[in-house]
């Protein structure tokens, strides 16, 4: 069940979840006294993980039926962002204009039409120059990956096949069991929607609730490798 993404390999780094008690779409548990806080810089001073990868492999899943792209949306230049001197692929930048639902592989045909022409394309640029290793930061699931890039730079597929293998992976045992019930409960409901008969183990994917939309990227301040995805919620067709 893997995927072999040329010399590309990602890390992962592990810390905790930012509202992890509210991430998921329809769950009012504010009031919980184990509300996790809103920074991972808030969080109290716990475990931080770091565990390579394997290298080169990247999990893969079926999907079905092509998303509908907005016109003229992902061939635009480059944007500025808040940090001087970096830009980061349109494409990538929050708001994005990627129609992806984050529960479908990348790669697959059909799921992101555009990707074949924008695929191989730079994510980020440090003055003109691609980074050849970024960080990217899942906040709502307390997963970081680093993303190593296999021809000098990171590319754009780089970056959307990371957080899709990620999303893919199981959390580990010492990671589960150190979550708050309520936000456990609420992953195992959305994982029994997903997979009624139980036939899948549970994914970080089961962490978003129905925000399986990706909004793109967006820089933590001051610092040119590390970025943050954002979710959305699910649009209803």
């Amino acid at each position: 069940m893997s995927d072999v993404t040329d010399a590309s390999r990602v890390n992962r780094v592990h810390f905790i979840p930012v509202d992890i008690l509210t991430s998921l779409s329809g769950q009012d548990v504010s009031r919980d006294s184990h509300a996790a806080p809103a920074t991972p810089q808030a969080s109290p001073p716990l475990r931080l993980f770091s565990t390579p990868s394997p290298t080169n492999s990247l999990s893969t899943v079926s999907t079905s039926g092509p998303l509908t792209p907005p016109p003229n949306s992902v061939s635009d230049p480059n944007s500025p962002t808040s940090v001087p001197g970096i830009a980061i692929h349109r494409s990538l930048a929050a708001p994005t204009m990627i129609p992806w639902d984050v529960t479908r592989d990348p790669s697959d045909e059909g799921t992101i039409p555009d990707l074949k022409n924008i695929g191989d394309k730079a994510a980020i640029c440090n003055n003109g120059h691609p980074l050849k290793t970024i960080r990217i930061r899942l906040p709502a699931i307390g997963v970081a990956v680093d993303v190593h890039g296999a021809r000098n730079r990171v590319t754009i597929r780089d970056v959307l096949r990371g957080i899709y293998a990620e999303l893919q992976n199981a959390p580990r045992d010492d990671i589960w069991s150190s979550l708050p019930k309520d936000f456990k409960d609420a992953v195992n409901r959305t994982h029994k929607q997903r997979s009624p008969e139980r036939d899948d183990w549970l994914r970080y994917i089961d962490f978003l609730g129905h925000n399986v939309n990706f909004q793109g990227l967006r820089p933590i301040e001051g610092n040119s490798k590390e970025w943050d995805v954002l979710f959305g919620p699910a649009t209803r067709s």
